[in-house]
Protein backbone atom coordinates (compact mmCIF):
# COMPACT_ATOMS: atom_id res chain seq x y z
CA UNK A 1 0.00 0.00 0.00
CA UNK A 2 1.11 3.46 -0.64
CA UNK A 3 1.29 6.47 1.82
CA UNK A 4 -1.27 8.27 2.20
CA UNK A 5 -1.56 11.48 4.23
CA UNK A 6 -4.86 11.87 6.33
CA UNK A 7 -5.49 16.01 5.59
CA UNK A 8 -8.94 15.36 7.27
CA UNK A 9 -7.07 16.20 10.81
CA UNK A 10 -5.50 19.02 12.14
CA UNK A 11 -1.79 17.86 12.95
CA UNK A 12 0.21 19.91 15.20
CA UNK A 13 3.41 22.09 14.06
CA UNK A 14 6.67 20.07 14.93
CA UNK A 15 7.32 23.13 17.04
CA UNK A 16 4.47 22.63 19.36
CA UNK A 17 5.36 19.00 19.50
CA UNK A 18 8.58 20.05 21.05
CA UNK A 19 7.39 22.26 23.41
CA UNK A 20 4.72 20.25 24.68
CA UNK A 21 7.41 17.43 25.53
CA UNK A 22 9.87 19.65 26.78
CA UNK A 23 7.27 20.71 29.18
CA UNK A 24 6.53 17.71 29.97
CA UNK A 25 9.64 16.41 30.71
CA UNK A 26 10.41 19.58 32.88
CA UNK A 27 6.69 18.60 34.75
CA UNK A 28 7.94 15.21 35.26
CA UNK A 29 11.09 16.08 36.54
CA UNK A 30 9.78 18.46 39.19
CA UNK A 31 7.31 15.94 40.29
CA UNK A 32 9.84 13.07 40.79
CA UNK A 33 12.38 15.93 42.70
CA UNK A 34 9.54 17.09 45.11
CA UNK A 35 8.93 13.51 46.29
CA UNK A 36 12.68 12.77 46.95
CA UNK A 37 12.66 15.93 49.10
CA UNK A 38 9.67 15.31 50.72
CA UNK A 39 11.41 11.80 51.44
CA UNK A 40 14.16 13.50 52.95
CA UNK A 41 11.49 15.67 54.99
CA UNK A 42 12.74 19.47 53.27
CA UNK A 43 10.39 21.23 55.37
CA UNK A 44 9.44 23.73 52.59
CA UNK A 45 8.19 20.39 49.97
CA UNK A 46 6.48 18.83 53.35
CA UNK A 47 4.29 21.81 54.01
CA UNK A 48 3.18 22.75 50.97
CA UNK A 49 2.15 18.64 49.87
CA UNK A 50 0.54 19.20 53.96
CA UNK A 51 -1.50 22.16 52.34
CA UNK A 52 -2.69 20.50 49.49
CA UNK A 53 -4.16 17.64 51.45
CA UNK A 54 -5.72 20.16 54.04
CA UNK A 55 -7.19 22.18 50.85
CA UNK A 56 -9.02 18.83 49.45
CA UNK A 57 -9.56 17.66 52.77
CA UNK A 58 -7.75 13.98 51.92
CA UNK A 59 -4.45 12.39 52.75
CA UNK A 60 -4.63 11.13 49.42
CA UNK A 61 -4.66 14.29 47.58
CA UNK A 62 -0.71 14.43 46.51
CA UNK A 63 -0.45 11.08 45.47
CA UNK A 64 -4.11 11.85 43.24
CA UNK A 65 -2.60 14.83 41.90
CA UNK A 66 0.77 12.98 41.13
CA UNK A 67 -0.71 10.07 39.23
CA UNK A 68 -3.12 12.77 37.09
CA UNK A 69 -0.06 14.58 35.84
CA UNK A 70 1.45 11.10 35.12
CA UNK A 71 -1.35 9.87 32.88
CA UNK A 72 -1.65 13.29 31.23
CA UNK A 73 2.00 13.21 30.81
CA UNK A 74 1.67 9.42 29.64
CA UNK A 75 -1.36 11.06 27.14
CA UNK A 76 1.10 13.73 25.83
CA UNK A 77 3.78 11.17 24.87
CA UNK A 78 1.33 9.25 22.66
CA UNK A 79 0.44 12.64 20.82
CA UNK A 80 3.93 13.32 20.09
CA UNK A 81 4.61 9.76 18.73
CA UNK A 82 1.93 10.08 16.55
CA UNK A 83 3.03 13.45 15.26
CA UNK A 84 6.28 11.62 14.71
CA UNK A 85 4.94 8.78 12.38
CA UNK A 86 3.05 11.41 10.74
CA UNK A 87 5.89 13.46 9.64
CA UNK A 88 7.67 10.54 8.75
CA UNK A 89 4.58 10.14 6.32
CA UNK A 90 5.07 13.49 5.14
CA UNK A 91 8.39 13.31 4.02
CA UNK A 92 7.67 9.83 2.73
CA UNK A 93 4.71 11.01 0.20
CA UNK A 94 7.22 14.04 -1.08
CA UNK A 95 8.82 11.59 -3.53
CA UNK A 96 5.39 10.97 -4.87
CA UNK A 97 6.07 13.37 -8.09
CA UNK A 98 9.61 12.03 -8.22
CA UNK A 99 8.93 9.29 -10.52
CA UNK A 100 10.01 6.84 -8.23
CA UNK A 101 8.94 3.60 -7.88
CA UNK A 102 6.75 2.12 -4.83
CA UNK A 103 8.99 0.98 -1.89
CA UNK A 104 11.46 3.05 -3.12
CA UNK A 105 13.29 4.79 0.06
CA UNK A 106 12.26 7.74 0.05
CA UNK A 107 14.84 10.95 -1.06
CA UNK A 108 12.81 13.14 1.44
CA UNK A 109 13.61 10.89 4.49
CA UNK A 110 17.27 10.85 3.20
CA UNK A 111 17.07 14.01 2.86
CA UNK A 112 16.11 14.89 6.51
CA UNK A 113 18.21 12.24 7.85
CA UNK A 114 21.93 13.20 5.80
CA UNK A 115 21.02 16.50 5.75
CA UNK A 116 22.51 16.35 9.23
CA UNK A 117 25.87 15.49 7.46
CA UNK A 118 27.24 19.05 7.43
CA UNK A 119 27.14 19.91 10.88
CA UNK A 120 29.47 16.80 11.71
CA UNK A 121 33.09 16.37 11.77
CA UNK A 122 35.12 15.01 8.08
CA UNK A 123 34.95 11.47 8.83
CA UNK A 124 31.36 11.42 10.28
CA UNK A 125 30.18 13.32 6.97
CA UNK A 126 32.38 11.30 4.98
CA UNK A 127 30.53 8.04 6.14
CA UNK A 128 27.25 9.25 5.89
CA UNK A 129 28.00 10.31 2.60
CA UNK A 130 29.03 7.01 1.31
CA UNK A 131 25.98 5.47 3.53
CA UNK A 132 23.64 7.87 1.22
CA UNK A 133 25.45 6.61 -2.24
CA UNK A 134 25.28 2.83 -0.62
CA UNK A 135 20.62 3.39 0.41
CA UNK A 136 20.59 5.12 -3.47
CA UNK A 137 21.29 1.64 -5.40
CA UNK A 138 18.96 -1.08 -6.27
CA UNK A 139 20.25 -3.98 -4.66
CA UNK A 140 18.47 -3.60 -1.15
CA UNK A 141 15.28 -4.23 -3.35
CA UNK A 142 15.90 -7.75 -3.49
CA UNK A 143 13.15 -9.76 -1.46
CA UNK A 144 15.63 -12.11 0.36
CA UNK A 145 18.12 -9.62 1.24
CA UNK A 146 14.55 -7.29 2.67
CA UNK A 147 13.26 -10.19 4.45
CA UNK A 148 16.69 -11.26 6.13
CA UNK A 149 16.87 -7.71 7.21
CA UNK A 150 13.78 -7.95 8.65
CA UNK A 151 14.65 -10.88 10.87
CA UNK A 152 17.82 -9.45 12.07
CA UNK A 153 15.93 -6.18 13.00
CA UNK A 154 13.58 -8.58 15.24
CA UNK A 155 16.31 -10.37 16.35
CA UNK A 156 17.78 -7.00 17.77
CA UNK A 157 14.49 -5.71 19.11
CA UNK A 158 14.42 -9.08 21.40
CA UNK A 159 17.99 -8.32 22.35
CA UNK A 160 16.95 -4.27 23.06
CA UNK A 161 14.21 -6.31 25.84
CA UNK A 162 16.88 -8.72 27.04
CA UNK A 163 18.79 -5.67 27.89
CA UNK A 164 16.57 -4.00 30.00
CA UNK A 165 14.57 -7.63 31.26
CA UNK A 166 16.54 -6.20 35.08
CA UNK A 167 16.33 -2.37 34.54
CA UNK A 168 13.49 -1.21 37.20
CA UNK A 169 11.31 -3.94 38.25
CA UNK A 170 12.66 -7.92 37.37
CA UNK A 171 10.55 -10.62 36.01
CA UNK A 172 7.30 -7.97 36.42
CA UNK A 173 9.25 -5.98 33.28
CA UNK A 174 7.48 -8.49 31.05
CA UNK A 175 4.41 -6.22 31.57
CA UNK A 176 5.93 -3.63 29.23
CA UNK A 177 8.21 -5.86 27.32
CA UNK A 178 4.96 -7.46 25.31
CA UNK A 179 3.56 -4.62 24.04
CA UNK A 180 6.67 -3.11 23.15
CA UNK A 181 7.60 -5.90 21.07
CA UNK A 182 4.53 -5.89 19.60
CA UNK A 183 4.89 -2.20 18.42
CA UNK A 184 8.85 -2.66 17.26
CA UNK A 185 7.38 -5.40 15.48
CA UNK A 186 4.68 -4.01 13.71
CA UNK A 187 7.04 -1.02 12.70
CA UNK A 188 9.80 -3.46 11.61
CA UNK A 189 7.18 -6.05 9.40
CA UNK A 190 4.00 -3.76 8.35
CA UNK A 191 5.13 -0.50 8.37
CA UNK A 192 3.71 0.96 5.79
CA UNK A 193 0.51 -0.69 7.40
CA UNK A 194 1.44 1.37 10.88
CA UNK A 195 1.55 4.22 9.35
CA UNK A 196 -1.84 4.19 7.25
CA UNK A 197 -3.31 3.10 10.77
CA UNK A 198 -1.25 6.27 12.47
CA UNK A 199 -3.15 8.75 10.00
CA UNK A 200 -6.87 7.66 9.95
CA UNK A 201 -6.93 6.57 13.89
CA UNK A 202 -4.46 8.54 15.56
CA UNK A 203 -6.46 8.23 18.77
CA UNK A 204 -5.89 4.70 18.64
CA UNK A 205 -2.57 4.95 17.84
CA UNK A 206 -2.15 7.05 20.83
CA UNK A 207 -3.71 5.06 23.29
CA UNK A 208 -1.28 2.36 22.08
CA UNK A 209 1.52 4.41 23.07
CA UNK A 210 0.22 6.05 26.16
CA UNK A 211 -0.39 2.45 27.93
CA UNK A 212 3.01 1.24 27.09
CA UNK A 213 4.00 4.58 29.43
CA UNK A 214 1.36 3.47 31.93
CA UNK A 215 2.01 -0.01 32.29
CA UNK A 216 5.74 0.97 32.75
CA UNK A 217 5.38 4.01 35.23
CA UNK A 218 2.50 2.63 36.78
CA UNK A 219 1.55 -1.13 36.44
CA UNK A 220 4.60 -2.65 36.77
CA UNK A 221 5.67 -0.12 39.28
CA UNK A 222 2.81 -0.53 41.64
CA UNK A 223 3.03 -4.38 41.29
CA UNK A 224 7.09 -4.06 42.25
CA UNK A 225 6.07 -1.75 45.38
CA UNK A 226 3.67 -4.13 46.34
CA UNK A 227 6.25 -6.76 46.77
CA UNK A 228 8.93 -4.55 48.11
CA UNK A 229 7.18 -2.06 50.56
CA UNK A 230 4.45 -4.15 51.28
CA UNK A 231 1.92 -1.62 49.80
CA UNK A 232 -1.83 -2.67 49.41
CA UNK A 233 -3.34 -3.86 46.58
CA UNK A 234 -6.36 -1.35 46.74
CA UNK A 235 -3.99 2.06 46.95
CA UNK A 236 -2.15 0.39 43.86
CA UNK A 237 -5.77 -0.26 42.10
CA UNK A 238 -7.03 3.19 42.68
CA UNK A 239 -4.09 5.14 41.73
CA UNK A 240 -3.58 3.19 38.58
CA UNK A 241 -7.34 3.69 37.88
CA UNK A 242 -6.44 7.48 38.27
CA UNK A 243 -3.73 7.89 36.17
CA UNK A 244 -5.47 5.91 33.15
CA UNK A 245 -8.84 7.85 33.46
CA UNK A 246 -6.52 10.85 33.04
CA UNK A 247 -4.70 9.13 29.83
CA UNK A 248 -8.11 8.22 28.01
CA UNK A 249 -9.32 12.33 29.28
CA UNK A 250 -6.29 13.65 27.05
CA UNK A 251 -6.84 11.41 24.45
CA UNK A 252 -10.39 12.37 23.86
CA UNK A 253 -9.21 16.25 24.23
CA UNK A 254 -5.99 15.92 22.19
CA UNK A 255 -8.13 13.82 19.35
CA UNK A 256 -11.80 15.57 19.32
CA UNK A 257 -10.54 19.60 20.33
CA UNK A 258 -6.88 19.94 19.17
CA UNK A 259 -6.96 17.53 15.84
CA UNK A 260 -10.14 18.67 14.97
CA UNK A 261 -10.20 20.52 11.92
CA UNK A 262 -12.92 23.85 12.41
CA UNK A 263 -15.80 23.21 10.38
CA UNK A 264 -14.78 25.67 7.41
CA UNK A 265 -11.67 24.07 7.01
CA UNK A 266 -13.77 20.46 7.38
CA UNK A 267 -16.17 21.57 4.75
CA UNK A 268 -13.79 22.30 2.17
CA UNK A 269 -11.96 19.31 1.75
CA UNK A 270 -15.20 16.95 2.64
CA UNK A 271 -15.28 17.14 -1.61
CA UNK A 272 -11.69 15.69 -2.21
CA UNK A 273 -12.31 12.02 -1.28
CA UNK A 274 -7.95 10.45 -0.06
CA UNK A 275 -6.35 8.74 -2.20
CA UNK A 276 -6.65 4.96 -2.18
CA UNK A 277 -3.86 2.54 -0.84
CA UNK A 278 -2.54 0.35 -3.63
CA UNK A 279 -2.76 -3.10 -2.04
CA UNK A 280 0.77 -5.05 -2.80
Amino acid sequence: MSYVVNNHIRWSHANAIRAMLALTAVVGDAADEQRIFAHKGYRPVVVARAAVRTAFHSRHAVSVIEHALFGLGCCVIGYVMVHWLHQIVVALQEDSGNGRPPGHIATAVRRKIFGLASLTPARVKSGLRRLKTCLQGDWWKKRWLTITFKWVCTGFSVYLLWLGKHAAYGKWDIIVAIPLFALMNWLIWRHRHLFRFNEFHPGVMMLAFALVVWLDGDVAWKIHRIQVAGNSVAHAVVHAAVSLLFILLGIVFFRFSVMRLPSDQSSKIAGNSLQSPVQR
